[in-house]
C-alpha cells in the first residue's frame, strides 16, 4: 500500500513546477540520488597537503588520528555546486554526523563552529552546527527565511564537553530534528520550518570549522558527513544483538575517501576489511567507540591499563646452533600441536645434500625437533589445505646447470613428523609462495636461473584436489627471481615477483601481476636494484609495498663502488591512480629482507642489512627496526649489532612479542624478545 501512496513533497512540488511553467519562471530540478557528502575528504583529498588552517594530529589518549584546526580556517571551503551538480536545492530529509573530541568547558569559550553552509558573498548561515558553551546548536533557514536571519535549535548536552570522544547525530524530516547523541540518548525537537523547505544551495559554500562570526572549531574531527535522508541514527547505531553495523556501499576511489557508510543492520556481523579500515563505531552493549584497524573492530575507549603495550627495547634471548648457515626462516603453529620453526640451511662450499632444522617450541625455548634433507634450501612456506598441514621448501641444488626437486613434507599426526608429500622439478629456486583463492589452493615457485640463463620462467602451481597434488598451470617470465609476494586488495589477488639481475646489470624490473579470468596478468612495473624481497602491510586504510634492494651492479655503477649500498624502496598505495607510488627510500646495505609486524598500535619494520656499512669496514652488520611517525614516515627506532642477518621473523607467545633471524654466513642464529612498557 505503501509504495502506492505518492510522497506529499513530490505532490507539492508538482504544484510548484506546474505553477513556474505557467508564470514563465526559471523550472529548477530537485535533487535526487545525492551521495554521502564527506566534508573533511572534500577540503582535504590529499592528505599529505592539507589546505591551511588543517593539520593531522594524534590522540595519545585514544590512540587515533584526527584533524586539527586553527585560527587560519578561512580557507577551508569549497563551492557546493561541486556536490550539487545536477539540482539546485538541498536535501528536504537529512542527516549530520560528526566524530569529535571537544574540549572541556572554560568559561572564554563562546561560539565554535563545527561546519557550515554559507552564501558566496554572505555572511549569514543558511545551514550549519555549531557550539556554545553547553550546548549543540543547529542553524537552519528556508526559502522564506531572509538573508539577515536564521533560524536555530538547541540541544543541552554538558557530556559533549568532557573531553572525550562523541559522535552526534542531528536528523532533520519535516517539522522535527533530533539529536542522537553516542548511538544512546535520543530527543527529538519541533522547529519553525517551511516544508518543503526549498532551500536554495546556489553561489553557496560549505566552510568546515568555521562560520561567519563564530570561532573556529578548537577541537579534533574524525569524521564529518551528511546524509540524504533521515535514518543516520539507525544505520549508524548498531542494537545490542548484533552490535555491528554492516557497511555496504562500494569504494569508488576517491583519495583517501571513506565511502564506506553505515548501512542496514540486515547483516548479523559486518566485515572488518581494507575498504572500512578507520570507520568508527560506538558499541552500545560494552560502551566502547570502536575502530576498523588490521581486520578488527579494537576498542579505542581503553581504560589507561588496557592501553596498547610499547616497545621498550630488545633483548638477546637463545641461540640458535645450526648445522650449516641459515637463509631463511618460518615460524608456524600446528593445531593441536603447538608452534614450530624450520630453518633453510645451506652451505654454499658443500655441494652434497645437507640437513635443514625444524625446531619446536619446548618450555620457553626453541629445541631441534626433526632435520630434513634438501638441496641448497634457501625458504620454507607453511600452509595449510583442509586438514593437512604442509611445509615446503625451496631447493637451489648443487649447480645452476642442473634441474634439483623443491620438496612439500606433510605433517603426519600419528607419527607427529614431517614426510615427503610431492617433489617439484625447480631450476636453482629461490622461494615458493603458497595463496589461496577462490577456496583454491596455489603456490608460486621462484626459479632463479638455468645456467648461464637468468631469463627463466618461473611457474604457477594449482592444487588438484583429485590427485592431491600440485600441478602447473602457468609460466611468467622472470629475470633471476628471489621472491614472490602475494597479497589481497578489495578481493583481488597480487603477486609481486623480486627480478635481481639480467647479466648486465642489476637495475632491472620488477612486475606486480594481477589475477584475473584464471591467470597472473602484468598490472605494474617498479624499478629495482638487485631486489630480494617484497613485504606487503597496512596501515589503517593504506596498503604498502617495500622492496629490498641488495646489490648494485652494472651501467649505473661502473666504477663498482660501495656496490652493496642501495636504496630500498617503500611504496604507497595511490587509489585514485590505482597504482603503487614511491613513498620513502631507505639507504640499505644488502638488504636481503623486509619484515613488518605491529607492537599495540605501533607499525614496525625490520631490515636485514647484510654487509658492513661501508664495505669492508670492520664495524659490526646492523639489523635496523625502523617505525611509522605518520607524516614523518618511517624512522629509525632501534639498530640491532647482529651477524649477518638473511631473514627475519616475529612471532608472539605467551604474551610476548619475539623476532628471530637466520645468519646466512655462520652456524649460529639468535632470537631477541621485545621488552614492552
Amino acid at each position: 500500500m505503501d509504495g502506492m501512496c505518492p510522497n506529499i513533497f513530490y505532490i507539492i512540488w508538482g504544484l510548484i513546477l506546474a505553477l513556474n511553467e505557467t508564470t514563465g519562471m526559471p523550472v529548477l530540478t530537485p535533487c535526487s540520488d545525492l551521495k554521502p557528502l564527506y566534508l573533511l575528504n572534500r577540503v582535504a583529498p590529499d592528505r599529505h597537503h592539507l589546505p591551511r588552517g588543517m593539520e593531522i594530529a594524534y590522540d595519545d589518549e585514544y590512540l587515533l588520528h584526527a584533524y586539527r584546526f586553527t585560527s587560519s580556517t578561512q580557507s577551508i571551503h569549497f563551492p557546493a555546486n561541486e556536490i550539487f551538480t545536477k539540482c539546485d536545492f538541498f536535501p528536504e530529509e537529512f542527516s549530520i554526523l560528526a566524530t569529535v573530541k571537544i574540549p572541556k568547558t572554560s568559561n572564554n569559550r563562546r561560539d565554535e563552529c563545527i561546519f557550515s553552509l554559507v552564501p558566496t558573498l554572505s555572511n549569514n548561515i543558511k545551514l550549519g552546527l555549531r557550539l556554545t558553551k553547553d550546548k549543540i546548536v543547529l542553524d537552519y533557514s528556508d526559502h522564506k527565511t531572509s538573508l539577515d536571519e536564521k533560524k536555530t535549535v538547541a540541544y543541552k548536552n554538558k557530556k559533549l564537553f568532557d573531553g572525550g570522544w562523541h559522535t552526534i547525530i542531528i536528523t532533520v524530516s519535516g517539522n522535527t530534528v533530533t539529536l542522537t547523541t553516542d548511538c544512546q540518548k535520543t530527543r527529538t525537537k519541533r522547529i519553525d520550518r517551511i516544508f518543503p523547505a526549498l532551500l536554495s544551495t546556489k553561489d553557496s559554500e560549505f566552510h568546515v570549522a568555521n562560520c561567519h562570526g563564530a570561532k573556529h572549531f578548537s577541537g579534533l574531527i574524525k569524521q564529518l558527513l551528511i546524509l540524504p535522508g533521515s535514518d543516520a541514527s539507525k544505520r549508524a547505531c548498531p542494537s545490542k544483538t548484533p552490535s555491528i553495523p554492516d557497511f555496504k556501499p562500494p569504494y569508488d576511489g576517491s583519495p583517501g575517501e571513506d565511502n564506506n557508510i553505515p548501512g542496514s543492520l540486515t547483516t548479523p556481523v559486518a566485515q572488518c576489511t581494507w575498504r572500512t579500515t578507520g570507520k568508527l563505531w560506538y558499541d552500545v552493549h560494552s560502551k566502547t567507540l570502536r575502530v576498523c584497524y588490521s581486520g578488527i573492530w579494537q576498542p579505542i575507549l581503553q581504560p589507561p591499563e588496557q592501553k596498547p603495550k610499547q616497545l621498550d627495547y630488545i633483548e638477546w634471548y637463545q641461540d640458535l646452533i645450526t648445522p650449516a648457515p641459515a637463509i631463511d626462516l618460518d615460524v608456524f603453529r600446528i593445531p593441536g600441536e603447538g608452534l614450530f620453526m624450520t630453518m633453510a640451511n645451506y652451505n654454499d662450499s658443500r655441494k652434497t645434500n645437507q640437513a635443514s632444522v625444524v625446531y619446536k617450541w619446548t618450555k620457553g625455548t626453541f629445541r631441534m625437533y626433526q632435520l630434513l634433507t634438501t638441496h641448497g634450501a634457501q625458504s620454507w612456506e607453511h600452509f595449510r589445505i583442509g586438514k593437512m598441514f604442509f611445509i615446503a621448501v625451496a631447493n637451489y641444488g648443487s649447480s645452476r646447470n642442473e634441474q634439483t626437486s623443491s620438496v612439500i613434507y606433510r605433517w603426519h599426526s600419528k607419527t607427529k613428523r614431517f614426510r615427503i608429500h610431492q617433489e617439484i622439478l625447480t631450476w636453482t629456486a629461490r622461494d615458493i609462495e603458497h595463496f589461496k583463492i577462490d577456496k583454491e589452493h596455489y603456490i608460486a615457485v621462484a626459479n632463479h636461473a638455468k645456467g648461464q640463463e637468468n631469463k627463466i620462467n618461473s611457474i604457477i602451481y594449482k592444487w588438484d584436489k583429485k590427485m592431491r597434488k600440485f600441478r602447473s598451470i602457468q609460466e611468467i617470465p622472470t629475470v633471476a627471481a628471489y621472491d614472490w609476494t602475494h597479497f589481497v586488495l578489495d578481493g583481488y589477488h597480487f603477486l609481486v615477483v623480486a627480478n635481481a639481475f639480467n647479466g648486465v646489470t642489476t637495475r632491472i624490473d620488477s612486475t606486480l601481476y594481477v589475477w584475473q579470468s584464471g591467470q597472473f596478468v602484468q598490472f605494474q612495473t617498479f624499478e629495482t636494484t638487485g631486489a630480494t624481497d617484497w613485504e606487503h602491510f597496512r596501515i589503517g586504510y593504506d596498503h604498502y609495498l617495500a622492496v629490498a634492494n641488495a646489490f648494485n651492479y652494472g651501467p649505473q655503477n661502473f666504477e663498482n663502488r660501495d656496490t652493496y649500498t642501495c636504496n630500498s624502496t617503500i611504496y604507497k598505495l595511490n587509489r585514485v591512480k590505482k597504482q603503487f607510488e614511491r613513498y620513502q627510500t631507505i639507504l640499505t646495505h644488502s638488504a636481503i629482507d623486509w619484515e613488518s609486524f605491529r607492537i599495540g598500535d605501533d607499525h614496525y619494520l625490520a631490515l636485514s642489512n647484510a654487509q658492513n656499512e661501508p664495505e669492508n669496514s670492520p664495524s659490526e652488520k646492523t639489523s635496523v627496526i625502523y617505525r611509522w611517525r605518520g607524516v614523518e614516515k618511517f624512522v629509525e627506532e632501534r639498530k640491532l649489532y647482529t651477524f649477518p642477518s638473511t631473514d627475519w621473523e616475529t612471532f608472539r607467545t605467551g604474551g610476548i612479542t619475539y623476532l628471530v633471524y637466520a645468519n646466512a654466513k655462520e652456524n649460529i642464529s639468535q632470537l631477541y624478545k621485545a621488552r614492552l612498557i
